[in-house]
Order: C-alpha cells, then structure tokens, then sequence
C-alpha cells in the first residue's frame, strides 16, 4: 500500500459570544458599540495594558482631538491597576469591567472588580500622601487631571467623568492651565 498523507486539521480560533465574559484571566474581550467600548478581563497587569491599548484605539476614533489623550491614560491606567491590584487582590479568576464612552460634552469611565471594595469617604477626605508611602495616590492623582469621581456604596465601582473641550486649540489650552499650575513653586 502506497503511503498517502492525510490533510492536517488547521486549528482555529474558538468562537467566543461577544456578549460573554471571557475564560477568567484568558484576556481581554472587548466589545465596541453605540454606547461606547466595554472590555471584561482577568485580574492580570499585563491584561491592564492590552485593556489601555483597546482605549486608546477607541479614543482615537471618537475625540482624539478633544482630550489629553495622556491623561486619560494615566487616570484609567490608575484606576484599572487599583481594580486588579486592591479590589480583586491579583486573583486573576476575579474579572474587572472597565466601560468608556464619549458623548459630544463627555467622557464617561466606568470601572468596577469583584472585590469586598473599600471605604472611599475617607480616602477622598485625604489632602495628600506621605512621600514615602507606596499607594495612595490614585484618587489624588484623578482629581488632579479634573475628573469627577463617583463610588458605589461598596467602593467597588468607580464612575470617571471629564467635561470635553469644544475644540482641540481649547483642550490644548486646558491641558497647558493644568501643566503651568502643578509647576508653580511657592516662593
């Protein structure tokens, strides 16, 4: 009998519901629609980074010329680490939701773990942060950027909003306000 090779079978990617939360800590499923981009992952830093790079694609589809790109970054950067590293504490089983959407005055985060939460009263309350302490700084650092901040009872859902500049020679302007006010020295 002559030896014929048999075709191999070409492994494909699984069919995942863009509706469905992935496999825990298997990555990131996004999905983008009308209200905006929505992404579910596992608590995992490196999955933080991949959720960053999903926000910046979005945002440079809808106001990339009408925010501090930077900024946002920073501020949802801030708040996705905290969700993995203090809310699900880096159990990469437990998911963290993060939503962002961009209406014509807008910006809107939403960022939610499936952790206890934690009181957030007291830490808004907070004027600074010891210079040697590691963590802290988050919602300090939020503010900063001039993001409103709105918690559940819980503390484990945060909501992130920031008014739109009207144009992009206006988010420049606002953006420079903020550079020249957190450089001045007192005298």
């Amino acid at each position: 009998m002559g030896s014929e090779e048999r075709p191999q079978a070409v492994p494909q990617e699984p069919k995942t519901d863009p509706n469905e939360a992935p496999c825990p800590g298997a990555g990131v499923n996004e999905k983008i629609d009308r209200l905006g981009l929505h992404l579910h992952f596992g608590s995992r830093f490196d999955l933080v980074d991949r959720a960053i790079l999903s926000l910046k694609a979005y945002l440079a589809g809808e106001a990339e010329d009408r925010i501090a790109l930077f900024e946002v970054e920073v501020v949802a950067r801030e708040a996705l680490v905290n969700a993995v590293r203090h809310g699900n504490g880096e159990h990469p089983e437990r998911m963290v939701r993060f939503d962002c959407r961009v209406t014509a005055d807008r910006l809107t985060m939403f960022v939610a773990d499936e952790g206890p939460g934690f009181d957030w009263r007291t830490k808004m309350d907070q004027g600074s942060v010891p210079p040697d302490q590691t963590c802290g700084r988050g919602l300090l650092i939020m503010k900063a950027y001039g993001f409103g901040m709105r918690h559940n009872e819980a503390g484990n859902e945060l909501e992130l909003t920031k008014p739109l500049a009207s144009s992009p020679s206006e988010a420049a302007e606002e953006t420079a306000d903020r550079t020249l006010m957190g450089s001045k020295t007192s005298e």
